[in-house]
This record gives C-alpha cells, structure tokens and sequence, in this order.
C-alpha cells in the first residue's frame, strides 16, 4: 500500500491495490483504491475540458486569422461586412471565455447565493420581458402560462433569473420562425417546476442523458453556427442544484420540440 499510494501521488492514478483480506488493511486498501479511481476519473475530466476548450476556441480563432492574414497581404479586400464578420467571431471567444469563468465559480462554489421567497410568476415575467424583442425579431411567439396563485419558491432571484433566460435563449435557438415557446410554472409536490416547451427542432432520446454536460452538442456543426457556447446548459444545472433543485430535458425525438424544466423548493 505504501507503494500504491507513493505512484498514486506521483500521477499514477491507474495505480490499484490487490485486496487479498477482508480486514482492516483490506478496507484500508479498499478506500486507497476508491481514492485512486476518483483521481482518475477527475484526470480524465481535466484532459478531456483542455481538449473541449482548445477545439470550441481554434475555430474562431483560424477564422479571425485567416481574415487577418488576407488583409495583411492584400487578398482580402476590407469592407463593413467583413470587419462585423471578425466582430462577430471575436464575440464568440469572448462569450466562451465569460462562459467559462461563470462555470468555474459555479462549480467550485465561489458563488453567493441570496435566497428568500419570492413568486414564481416575478420570475417569469422577468425573463420573459428581457427576450421579448428577441422573439418579435425572429417571429417565434412567447407564450407564459398562468396556472392561478403559487406558493413563494424558495430562490435567489437574479441566479434563476438566469437560469430561465438561458433556457428561453436555447429554446429560442432552436425553434424556427412562426413557431412557439411556452414558460410556465407549476407545484409538484414541496416544488415549484418551472417548464420551457417549444416546437422546435427536438432531440434525439441518445442525446437527452448528456445535454447538460459540457460541450455537448446534438448537432456540433449546427450549434457553433447558431452561437452557442456549448457550456450555458451545464452552468443552469449547476445554478439550480446549488439552490436545492433538479433540472430535466424532455423531447419525442427529431422535430419534435422539447420541453426542459426545473425545479426550486417551495419557501417555507
């Protein structure tokens, strides 16, 4: 065990100990090897999060250079149109690196969270007021669904705020024009679930078990296109289970609309 733990310390997270005993040094050894298998997997994380980020920025980022390279040899003429073009792919680094900074304090708890009762409809309302024009302009209605008087939910006001403005966002990405998103809120038991329905383009049931992890995509190319960050779902579950909820995401498949939800304890 004292060489196990010394390789393990090195980095040798693949590292196990044989249990041959069921006594106290195979219990011991079993926690030496439950503590190396998290390291390992937490390894695995760290690689694969350098490997996400590096790909989500390289993209912009050749677009930007090339333009640049063009310009600096005269093959690529400027005009308005391309300096909004390099505007643009600099936004989506910057919302990449913004994304990024709200996600690690998210996760690591270095975020402060002022929850007092509040009423559910405050919440919609405030989201939805704050997407309005973003509907009109894409002409997809924005429906809120009043379903009479709701107990106070138990939350902290400008984080699930938040939370409903990026669902409203994703929704609204993926719903085409002349088609509809609904946000509403329900009680379910010691709950409030809040809800965002729309027709849009749905998602296949392969894809629902891993929507909210970190640079997932259903559809990567189609994503990037539409100015996703890929990283906003992960931040919203991470805000509503730091609140004492869950998060969810339905859908009948392709074409189908989805329909993602939350939940916040009732105030008490």
């Amino acid at each position: 065990m004292a060489t196990a733990s010394q390789a393990i310390a090195a980095g040798s997270y693949q590292t196990r100990v044989v249990i041959r005993e069921h006594d106290e040094l195979g219990d011991l050894a079993a926690s030496l090897n439950a503590m190396a298998s998290a390291l390992e997997e937490a390894e695995q994380r760290r690689v694969h999060l350098i490997g996400d980020v590096a790909h989500e920025i390289r993209t912009p980022l050749a677009t930007v250079r090339g333009y640049l390279e063009g310009l600096a040899d005269g093959v690529v003429e400027p005009s308005p149109e391309l300096f909004a073009q390099l505007h643009d792919e600099t936004g989506r680094i910057q919302r990449l690196v913004d994304d990024l900074q709200e996600l690690s304090r998210v996760e690591s708890g270095r975020i402060t969270l002022h929850t007092r009762p509040i009423a559910p409809m405050r919440l919609i309302d405030a989201a939805a007021s704050r997407l309005a024009s973003a509907f009109d302009e894409k002409n997809v209605r924005l429906s809120v669904e009043r379903r009479g008087a709701l107990p106070d939910v138990l939350a902290d006001e400008d984080r699930t705020i938040q939370v409903l403005t990026n669902l409203l966002s994703n929704a609204l990405r993926y719903t085409p024009g002349e088609g509809e998103v609904r946000l509403g809120a329900a009680r379910e038991d010691q709950f409030i679930r809040f809800s965002v329905r729309d027709t849009g383009t749905g998602i296949p049931a392969e894809h629902l078990p891993r929507v909210f992890d970190r640079f997932y995509r259903v559809d990567p190319a189609r994503s990037r296109a539409m100015g996703g960050s890929g990283i906003g779902l992960t931040i919203a579950r991470s805000l509503v289970e730091s609140q004492g909820g869950t998060i969810s995401a339905e859908s009948a498949g392709s074409d189908q609309g989805s329909l993602f939800g939350f939940t916040l304890p009732i105030a008490h």
